[in-house]
């Protein structure tokens, strides 16, 4: 078969195939269908932790949760600004009526040189564990203290920092880029807001065996918008936003950002935000979980 024939007969089957994709009767399916799951939530348990001391301070303040699966433990991340910390606690007749948990050991989180971070340097708020039994956390940071917000991987045993992610400018506020005592630190025009930074965190590892060396996607977004992002209108929407990294033992790279639009907050609420996400599927599909503060009416 010659050139001009065998390129002849690659057009015949160009056309033969895009006559059948447009002449089949393909389904239609809205891009509001494709980005939204039809699913529903029904609360399967709760258990409550008892009020308890450990290792001489009281146990609270648990911001995110990880389960390990091989070893049964869940990690539970304390977001106290002053020791921020973790637990690692075990679970006794997990999906039973009887289930229990215990706490086992308390790990606090340390800097690079392998010291306790001082108080309020670190606001931990999201939590996930990775194939290399490290944990990914996210830390709000704080305007008003001058503290930038961070994505780090810590070690699980010691608690020890290992790697810190990088972050786009546009998220560090103005109060903690310009350091000058001069500026004061309610001058802000950029950046998170206080108490409304990097809150919700997940990993999506289901694309293959999750072994140490995989790379894996990490997905942290913001509990509110950035200043620069922030709309006071009541029929506006807030819009969050979300950070897709790839991560893998050699490399950490900042793949794309994503504008989360939240839903309207409810009438009363004075603070209004995304508290967590998890990944649904290979699709890209999310569980988002806002949460609102306000006012109850009465009568």
């Amino acid at each position: 078969m010659s050139i001009t024939q065998r390129w002849f007969s690659a057009l015949v089957s160009s056309l033969l195939a895009l006559w059948l994709l447009t002449g089949c009767a393909l389904p239609r399916v809205s891009a509001e269908d494709r980005l939204f799951l039809d699913i529903s939530l029904d609360l399967a348990d709760s258990y409550v932790l008892p009020q308890q001391s450990f290792d001489g301070e009281p146990v609270g303040g648990i911001s995110a949760i990880a389960y390990d699966v091989p070893r049964n433990r869940l990690y539970a991340l304390s977001d106290n600004r002053d020791h921020p910390r973790f637990y690692t606690c075990q679970l006794t007749n997990f999906n039973s009526a009887n289930f229990t948990l215990t706490i086992e050991a308390v790990t606090y989180l340390k800097d690079i040189d392998g010291n306790r971070y001082a108080p309020g340097e670190l606001d931990p708020e999201g939590l996930a564990l990775t194939p290399g039994n490290t944990l990914l956390i996210s830390s709000e940071g704080s305007p008003q203290g001058r503290i930038a917000p961070a994505i780090g991987e810590y070690d699980l045993a010691t608690g020890q920092i290992q790697t810190v992610l990088p972050l786009p400018q546009r998220y560090i506020p103005d109060s903690v880029l310009n350091l000058d005592a001069s500026t004061q630190a309610g001058e802000q025009n950029q950046g998170i807001q206080e108490n409304l930074g990097f809150e919700a965190l997940a990993i999506n590892v289901s694309s293959g065996t999750g072994g140490v060396y995989e790379p894996y996607r990490l997905f942290v977004a913001t509990e509110g918008p950035l200043l620069q992002d922030l709309d006071f209108a009541p029929d506006i929407p807030y819009k969050n936003r979300v950070l897709h990294y790839l991560l893998d033992p050699y490399q950490n790279t900042l793949i794309s950002e994503h504008l989360y639009e939240m839903d309207l907050a409810p009438t009363g609420a004075i603070l209004h935000g995304l508290a967590e996400i998890a990944m649904l599927d290979q699709s890209g599909h999310f569980l988002g979980l806002e949460r609102s503060y306000g006012f109850k009416a009465l009568g």
